[in-house]
């Protein structure tokens, strides 16, 4: 796939010059469909070649993180994939070796690496609160004081199940 061309043609030496810039995947949309690369603008593409290791995982069975506008699983929304990436650089796990999940009523959701605990992380909006939220949530489920395996972090105040 081709991210950017460039033709430099130069009149006094005949020649024409083309700098071909390859579009690199950045993160991997898992649906019912099969595996597809999600370009920098959420644009979902089939794998060509090897894929690179390490990319974020989005698992998305029905494909509902469909942008809207396009075909069904051809671009993932880019809010979805803007939350998706920023939970997994803020997040270390998350994305990588655990994938993140999406679903219409809670979107994304992830199981916490190396801890028995489920969170619903929602969208991408109050990313400090939610990761503040988390913490404590953790922090009081490992300290007895709370009881549960599902950390919802969409609202204001944590909630555990």
């Amino acid at each position: 796939y081709v991210a950017d061309a460039d033709v430099y043609i130069s009149p006094l030496a005949q020649t024409v010059t083309i700098d071909v810039t390859e579009a690199q995947p950045i993160a991997l949309w898992v649906t019912d469909n099969g595996t597809r690369w999600l370009l920098p603008d959420g644009t979902a593409v089939e794998p060509r070649g090897s894929t690179p290791a390490g990319l974020l995982q989005i698992v998305d069975g029905g494909a509902v993180a469909t942008a809207p506008g396009a075909a069904l699983g051809g671009a993932i929304d880019a809010a979805v994939l803007l939350s998706a990436q920023s939970l997994a650089e803020r997040l270390p796990g998350s994305g990588g070796s655990a994938p993140l999940r999406y679903n219409r009523q809670i979107g994304l959701n992830f199981q916490m690496q190396d801890k028995p605990y489920w969170v619903y992380w929602g969208g991408g909006d109050h990313v400090e609160r939610k990761l503040q939220n988390l913490a404590a949530a953790v922090e009081l489920l490992e300290q007895g004081k709370l009881e549960g395996t599902v950390i919802d972090v969409r609202f204001e105040r944590p909630y555990v199940k």
